[in-house]
């Protein structure tokens, strides 16, 4: 009983908060509103719910407060409502269960022809500064053969084997990295519509941005041309996570 009373409280204050929040805040506000919502029938008592959530649709304290998946929380509190049964189901105005019924989750837009072309350009950049990293390579180990008779010194400090082992796995690397942002495109494309999708999606493509900037400069130390080739796959994830950005 005190834990329902507590969770009623809450809910009251969030909704002031949520009225007074900026209009940067106020959808994530009300996602919290409408979260604490559909929490009521299984916490609280029906009528004490029943109660809060008619005087809140009746005062117009839940007018303007959308949250980040375009749901409204007085449809929210409508379909609170319902759950909560007999008799408070009935005391709903036709008007509000014609919002309801009418109502449909906003699609997120993904604008998939830019990703699919941004990727597709950094992938051929990435194939460009690997041919030339592996052109350069090749020319300094030739060069070095012919300077000193042997191509690795006898036993390697540390440097030198993060600089092999950068080098040697410079196609996993490369595969990894197009494989990632190939995932991270046919999630966006298959489920970014929805709020989670969308939200997972991006976080997906900064994810691979991150990862890259971090293994590109462990690449510096055997070449210049693989760190960009890292970074490159890098940019097109960065760029194509900003491309989702909600509209």
């Amino acid at each position: 009983m005190a834990e329902g009373t507590a969770l009623l409280e809450q809910l009251a204050s969030r909704v002031v908060e949520a009225r007074a929040a900026s209009d940067e805040r106020r959808a994530g506000m009300a996602g919290a509103v409408n979260a604490l919502m559909a929490r009521l029938p299984a916490q609280v008592e029906p009528e004490a719910g029943a109660a809060l959530l008619q005087r809140l649709l009746e005062e117009g304290s839940l007018e303007g407060l959308v949250d980040e998946a375009g749901q409204p929380s007085s449809i929210a509190a409508t379909r609170t409502l319902l759950e909560l049964g007999y008799p408070h189901a009935l005391a709903m105005t036709p008007e509000r269960l014609e919002a309801l019924r009418r109502w449909r989750p906003r699609r997120q837009r993904v604008p998939w022809v830019a990703i699919a072309g941004t990727l597709f350009l950094s992938f051929i950049a990435q194939v460009a500064f690997m041919t030339l990293g592996d052109s350069s390579r090749l020319l300094f180990q030739m060069s070095l053969a012919a300077l000193t008779g042997e191509v690795e010194p006898p036993e390697l400090t540390w440097l030198q084997q993060l600089e092999q082992v950068m080098y040697f796995h410079r196609e996993e690397v490369f595969v990894g990295q197009l494989l990632a942002n190939f995932a991270a495109f046919l999630l966006a494309v298959t489920v970014g519509w929805t709020h989670r999708g969308h939200w997972l999606a991006r976080r997906t493509f900064f994810g691979i941005a991150a990862a890259s900037l971090v293994v590109g400069g462990l690449q510096v130390v055997p070449s210049g041309w693989l760190a960009m080739t890292t970074w490159t796959a890098g940019a097109g994830a960065l760029v194509s996570g900003l491309l989702m950005r909600k509209r």
